[in-house]
C-alpha cells in the first residue's frame, strides 16, 4: 500500500500537473484563436487584448489551471529527483498536447513531431527505470 501511495505522490502528481497544464493551455489557445494574434501597437492594445482573454470564463479557468499546475509537480519533486520529474513533465505535456491540438485545433502533424514523440516515450521509459 505504501508503494502505491508513493507512486501516486510521484508519477501520479506529475500526470495530474500535466493534465492541468495541457487543459489550461488548450482552452486558452481556443480563445486566442478566436481573438487573433496580439497586436503590440500600444500598451492599451495589449492590456485590452488580455482583458478580453481573461473575461472569457473558460480561458480564465484555463489560466488558473496553468498557474496551479506546478503544485502537483512540487509534490512529485518532494519524492523524486528533479532530473527525472521535470523532463517527464515536459515530455508528457508534449505527448498529450500534440494529438489534442492536431485533432481539435487542426495543427500540423509532421514526421518530425511523430519521431519526437517516439523519442520522448523511449526517454520516459528509461527515466522510469
Amino acid at each position: 500500500m505504501l508503494k502505491l501511495q508513493n507512486y501516486f505522490l510521484s508519477w501520479g502528481m506529475i500526470l495530474i500537473g500535466v493534465f492541468m497544464n495541457v487543459l489550461g493551455a488548450y482552452v486558452v489557445k481556443l480563445k486566442i484563436n478566436e481573438l487573433g494574434g496580439i497586436q503590440f501597437e500600444s500598451i492599451k492594445t495589449v492590456i485590452t487584448y488580455f482583458w478580453n482573454l481573461a473575461s472569457f470564463p473558460l480561458a480564465f479557468m484555463g489560466g488558473i489551471l496553468i498557474m496551479a499546475a506546478p503544485f502537483p509537480l512540487a509534490i512529485a519533486l518532494s519524492r523524486m529527483e528533479l532530473s527525472t520529474a521535470y523532463p517527464a513533465s515536459v515530455g508528457l505535456n508534449f505527448i498529450i498536447l500534440l494529438p489534442l491540438t492536431t485533432i481539435f485545433l487542426g495543427e500540423s502533424l509532421v514526421w518530425t513531431k511523430i519521431i519526437a514523440i517516439i523519442l520522448i516515450i523511449i526517454s520516459l521509459v528509461l527515466l522510469h527505470k
